[in-house]
């Protein structure tokens, strides 16, 4: 399923004037092929196709780029937690249970919902649509998000428009 979701789309930014684009005009959407792929590479697909219930919280292709480290399968699992949660029952405990066996922090400030460093139902710059949340499947449900998460959440990180991260 996390392969058929259409990502936030991408503006044009500065760079459209260059070719007679406006800055907010679309030019295309962020996938998640690379996360994706990835899963599939772990082994982590016939996981996500059992009973579950899961909730995958899946980062775009631009997020996966901009982490410096690997995506090896204790990160891939720290992506998954044990439930269906969607964005309205974050609010009912403080941290959940992940496939990896540690657990994701949430927390409520400046008006969002994170989980650890990543917004649930996160909006884009100006002239992109939101990350797509609450996407419903047969054994759970699917989060998009703008960061690679990393066990040992430290606390929320600033966020900006350009992603940068570093690795383990």
């Amino acid at each position: 399923m996390v392969g058929s979701i259409e990502g936030p789309s991408v503006a044009w930014g500065y760079e459209g004037k260059k070719v007679g684009k406006f800055e907010d005009e679309i030019k295309g959407y962020d996938n998640f092929d690379f996360f994706r792929a990835a899963l599939d590479q772990a082994g982590l697909k016939n996981t996500l196709k059992g009973i579950g219930p899961y909730t995958l919280l899946a980062p775009t292709d631009a997020a996966c780029f901009a982490y410096k480290g690997c995506l090896d399968e204790d990160i891939l699992k720290y992506h998954i937690i044990l439930g269906k949660h969607d964005s309205n029952s974050f609010s009912t405990t403080d941290t959940y249970e992940t496939l990896n066996g540690e657990s994701i922090t949430y927390t409520r400030k400046y008006r969002k919902d994170f989980l650890d460093d990543a917004i649930i139902g996160m909006i884009g710059e100006i002239g992109q649509t939101s990350y797509p949340c609450d996407i419903e499947c047969d054994n759970g449900v699917i989060h998009s998000i703008d960061r690679v998460l990393i066990p040992g959440y430290k606390g929320v990180a600033t966020h900006t428009t350009k992603i940068e991260q570093g690795g383990k």
